[in-house]
């Protein structure tokens, strides 16, 4: 059922990868003067290919009034006039009619136009003055559809100082442009990979279109296929992760259940071996009656699962314990013998405590299994140990192998070493809890725990918390996985809202504007710049606001580091903070101070704070310097912060300036939530949860009735010699639930350990990246403390039946 859910969310997960891919991402665009024999020469290289053309006119600015359209310098606004064919399959109109001229409907509310209105144009070569009716406004059906590569400006309505498009039936053109896409739809690894290869082969296509070198063809296809590669790569290992932990738990649970059949039969082996019987004729029988189990379930599950080998996996565990000679029955010596004659026969007839001066818990054999006695369990520790290492130093996933095998096996690995290696606890817990019962007069609790000091517990025990770790650390990652997306989001967007002017700089009227927005409680004026820094010249990223604002609206995880930097102004010096990686490339220590180009001039910059990096970048060196400390600078970008409860509305109506782009964390952190591949993910952990409950409840279902067999005989007496069906019920439910809360307690704390030293580890983005900022550990641990109760409570219910 994994296995198939798996398959079923990469498939999803690349089709939504595709789709929600950049339109330069999908398609190829080529671009250069306009050629005759151009068309005829792509069509044939692109057969079956959508295609699309668009003819610019060059040299166009627009006369007259142009309401809210900033121009440039000068007070220039140029218009972006075209041929486009198949405007009409990619646009709907929002005014007028389809006519020989059209405008986009974003452009034209800036500009104040109207449909059936008239808009001059002036050529710049010949100043000539053209009056254009506009027949109707359009706005794309799909704004991320490749095909508006051809009018980039649509959607917002400007690039730049240029506006439009408008789109004419018949106008002279001098250059062109096309757009290639490949259906993509249901494209696999291997069809993007194929179409990865064309497109490489189209790198001379504006040569052989006969654009010479004024040509180009330009796409990001290979990025596409890089990051769907990886987020397969991330996701079939993600999700490989509970298949691991149901097989390590499923596979447990067989042997636990084969072991318990093998006793049971131990002595129909015993008297087929004396009458003659040898192990192949032992093996034979023990793989027949295998082959009727696991057969009929492999043909149910071949359609559905290459699994195959776990049908293998079954009949070997049920045919080795019966040719093994397996554990013999304990034969106590004379002093022994005693010590064991001394339990529930004497317990009934003399004082708790000690029965013929020896404890209790002196009648408890040793319980070490053979996974310790062979140190398996260190050397799991070990492994889980390198692995841990080998993570912290992960910079990328292991590719060529389809899987990534450390990022696959780490949780199940880190659960089943700490699981195993917690047995070696239960042995001087079990004594801790006979000597305190010892010192009370609670007969029933007393047998019970005696009784749990022979029980071979560590199979049960184990189950159970290997059951309570893998439920424990699906709810652990899931939760610490949502943390991280809304992290992620937080420290992308930077604040509650950023509004970036598209443009370059804010238009003199946008300050009142963005204040006036509904829901903000505070907007801050922000000036961002790239810079190249240090000597290998590391894009960086510079930007100021003042700090006395940034501190109310800047959305750092672990609080506000940077309050008391306003007091340092003065002297010349700019205070600022910046990222870890920014002090690495400039070579720098806290406290120090570095000249950097800021506008055009070159401050004195004193570096006064460190964090691990700034919100609003990608992850790149950045430093936030005090905007009042400066002169000169433009605004660029406005940090919002908003009204609790008027979030939405704040978003909604900063949509709708114009020449803006909108950072907003909570749709960021919805979108990034949605995505099929960490959803999958947490589905199937959510699965092998559940799927691990199940199984430890089968597992000590049969283990309880397997033990109630072997205390036939004892229950018999301690009810002929007195003994209630209630102090015999109290005394089972006592044991039972002393293992069972040991292996509980056990499961909770190993789920828990795992999660804090794997998790911030095995939590990648879906472009296989260590996730900025890095993911702390979350648990919500109602479901958590539901599950372990739950498990508890059931397996001292199931307890009841021994006494039956």
């Amino acid at each position: 059922a994994l296995a198939v859910h798996g398959d079923a969310v990469i498939a999803r997960g690349a089709r939504e990868a595709v789709a929600a891919a950049p339109p330069q991402e999908r398609a190829l665009l080529v671009q250069g003067p306009h050629k005759p024999a151009a068309d005829e020469v792509i069509r044939a290289e692109v057969a079956g290919w959508s295609l699309f053309k668009a003819g610019y006119a060059t040299g166009r600015q627009f006369g007259g009034g142009t309401g809210q359209a900033i121009g440039d310098a000068q007070g220039v606004v140029y218009a972006s006039v075209m041929t486009l064919s198949g405007l009409r399959e990619h646009a709907r109109l929002v005014e007028g009619s389809w006519g020989p001229a059209v405008m986009g409907a974003a452009a034209a509310r800036v500009l104040g136009v109207k449909a059936g209105g008239t808009v001059p144009l002036i050529d710049r070569r010949t100043s000539l003055v053209t009056e254009v009716r506009i027949d109707g406004l359009f706005e794309p059906i799909r704004a991320e559809d490749a095909f508006w590569l051809l009018a980039p400006e649509t959607a917002r309505g400007s690039i730049g100082n240029t506006y439009g498009p408008i789109v004419m039936e018949d106008i002279a053109f001098e250059s062109a442009a096309w757009v290639a896409q490949p259906d993509l739809t249901r494209a696999t690894l291997d069809d993007l990979a194929a179409v990865r290869a064309h497109v490489q082969r189209l790198a001379g296509l504006p040569k052989r279109m006969g654009m010479g070198d004024g040509g180009q063809a330009y796409t990001t296809l290979d990025r596409l296929v890089e990051r769907v590669q990886r987020a397969d790569l991330v996701a079939r290992s993600s999700l490989l992760t509970p298949m691991l932990l149901i097989i390590v738990l499923g596979g447990y649970t067989l042997v636990l259940l084969a072991g318990l059949l093998g006793e049971r039969r131990r002595p129909e082996v015993a008297l087929l071996k004396a009458r003659g019987a040898d192990r192949v004729q032992l093996a034979r029988l023990a793989a027949g009656e295998g082959m009727l189990i696991a057969l009929p379930a492999f043909a149910v599950v071949t359609p559905f699962s290459p699994w195959g080998a776990a049908a293998v996996g079954c009949v070997l565990a049920m045919v080795v314990p019966a040719v093994s000679h397996g554990p013999r029955a304990s034969r106590p010596g004379p002093r022994r013998q005693r010590r064991s004659a001394a339990g529930p026969r004497d317990l009934l007839s003399r004082p708790p405590g000690r029965v013929n001066g020896a404890s209790l818990l002196e009648a408890r054999p040793s319980r070490a299994t053979l996974i310790q006695r062979a140190g398996i369990d260190l050397l799991l520790v070990a492994f889980a140990g390198l692995a841990w290492l080998q993570l912290r130093q992960y910079s990328s996933p292991i590719t060529g192998l389809g899987i990534d095998p450390l990022l696959a096996s780490a949780a199940p690995l880190g659960v089943l070493a700490a699981s195993v290696v917690a047995l070696r606890l239960l042995p001087p817990l079990t004594g801790l809890g006979q000597r305190l019962i010892d010192r009370r007069h609670w007969f029933a609790a007393q047998l019970g725990m005696w009784q749990a000091g022979r029980r071979p517990h560590a199979g049960p025990v184990l189950l159970l918390a290997l059951a309570v770790a893998v439920s424990t650390l699906a709810w652990a990652l899931a939760g610490t996985a949502a943390r991280s997306i809304v992290d992620q989001a937080d420290h992308s967007a930077g604040a509650d809202l950023r509004l970036s002017e598209t443009s370059g700089f804010a238009p003199a009227e946008r300050e009142t504007a963005v204040a006036a927005l509904p829901g903000v409680a505070l907007a801050v004026p922000a000036w961002r710049n790239t810079v190249s820094l240090g000597e290998k010249s590391t894009a960086s990223t510079l930007f100021a606001m003042d700090l006395e604002q940034a501190a109310r609206v800047m959305r750092f995880r672990d609080g506000v580091p940077f309050a008391d930097l306003v007091a340092r102004r003065g002297n010349g010096v700019i205070p600022a903070l910046a990222s870890t990686k920014a002090f690495d490339v400039l070579h720098k220590e806290v406290g120090e101070e570095v000249r950097l180009p800021v506008g055009r001039n070159t401050v004195s910059v004193a570096l006064l704070r460190e964090v691990p990096s700034l919100p609003g970048t990608q992850g790149e060196p950045a430093i936030l310097l005090d905007l009042p400390s400066l002169e000169g600078l433009s605004v660029q970008e406005w940090w919002i912060q908003t009204v609790p409860g008027s979030h939405a509305d704040a978003a909604a109506a900063a949509r709708q300036l114009p020449n803006l782009r909108v950072h907003d964390r909570i749709a960021m952190a919805q979108q990034a939530g949605q995505d099929p591949y960490g959803v999958g993910a947490r589905q199937a952990l959510f699965i092998a949860a559940f799927g691990a409950i199940a199984l430890a409840l089968v597992g000590v279902a049969v283990d309880v009735r397997a033990t109630g067999r072997r205390r036939r005989d004892e229950l018999d007496v301690l009810r002929a010699l007195g003994a209630s069906r209630r102090t015999l019920t109290r005394a089972l439910a006592t044991e039972q639930g002393f293992l069972a809360g040991l292996g509980v307690a056990v499961g909770v704390a190993v789920g828990i350990g795992v999660a804090a030293s794997m998790a911030p580890l095995v939590i990648l983005t879906p472009s296989a990246g260590r996730p900025d900022p890095l993911p702390v550990l979350s648990v919500d641990w109602r479901p958590v403390a539901a599950t372990a109760v739950g498990i508890l409570v059931l397996s001292v219910f199931l307890s009841r039946r021994m006494n039956r």
